[in-house]
């Protein structure tokens, strides 16, 4: 279940099924937003106890870009589920997520054990953040349940170069030999917003899932109009009880980094 969670973070497609015809006008590009919403088959209570499969997300005019994305999107999650089949549509996810829990619903009636189905919920909202100037901001929200003990909702940052479309990396937006002053500004912050001393250690005896207990940043960010913020989704470097981080760096003091 583990590995189909991460599907549904991650996975973007176009798809007919659509609402929303409200178009928006940029610098560049031109998109619209689409919701794909499917229902499962065994609903005991239609509306009510049942699992829902819904995302919405932007599609552009731009064809090219709609499959960069959705290409990108799917790399991420097989690097993370290898043994997990791979899937081309959000048709196919739904089936999948849906799926599983009318087989679950039907296992219960087959065994004659008392009904007790509990709704599952899988929501994705891509939005564009920013598009303006260099770069555009593609930002993924989630929120799911699948009758654990909490619903996890996840977030998580795209950028793109705007004249060529392509995904960009930090090394793309800093010169050559920035990683130990960006780190550096970067500890110094986090560890004043966590209120820890220089001396205290990043690792689980301070509540912390940094490796090896060293600082780092991760490939999550977006760029504002006047930060870099850097977003660690639970679990990532601390418990699901101490929820995500958001780390902020000002573009003022990275300024002589930037290319």
């Amino acid at each position: 279940m583990k590995k189909l969670i991460y599907l549904f973070a991650f996975i973007i497609a176009i798809s007919t099924n659509s609402l929303q015809a409200k178009t928006f006008f940029s610098d560049t590009l031109k998109y619209k937003y689409q919701t794909f919403e499917k229902h499962s088959k065994n609903c005991v209570k239609i509306d009510s106890i049942c699992a829902v499969f819904k995302v919405k997300y932007p599609v552009f005019e731009n064809a090219e870009f709609n499959a960069t994305i959705q290409k990108e999107m799917l790399k991420i999650f097989q690097e993370n589920n290898q043994d997990v089949q791979k899937l081309k549509s959000l048709e196919e996810a739904s089936k999948v997520f849906l799926g599983e829990y009318d087989q679950g619903i039907n296992e219960q009636l087959k065994d004659g054990t008392e009904l007790n189905p509990i709704p599952w919920t899988m929501e994705t909202t891509t939005q564009v953040a920013k598009q303006k100037g260099k770069y555009i901001m593609i930002s993924i929200f989630t929120d799911w349940f699948t009758g654990g003990a909490h619903p996890v909702g996840m977030n998580y940052n795209l950028a793109y170069e705007a004249q060529t479309l392509k995904r960009i990396a930090l090394k793309d937006i800093f010169k050559q030999g920035y990683e130990p002053r960006l780190l550096k500004m970067a500890e110094t912050i986090f560890r004043k917003q966590e209120s820890l001393k220089l001396s205290d250690k990043l690792d689980e005896s301070n509540g912390y899932f940094f490796e090896n207990g060293k600082f780092k940043l991760n490939d999550n960010f977006i760029i504002t109009d006047k930060s870099i913020d850097f977003f660690y989704n639970v679990y990532e470097i601390k418990p699901y009880a101490a929820g995500p981080t958001l780390l902020s760096i000002p573009l003022s003091l990275i300024k002589p980094l930037l290319k």
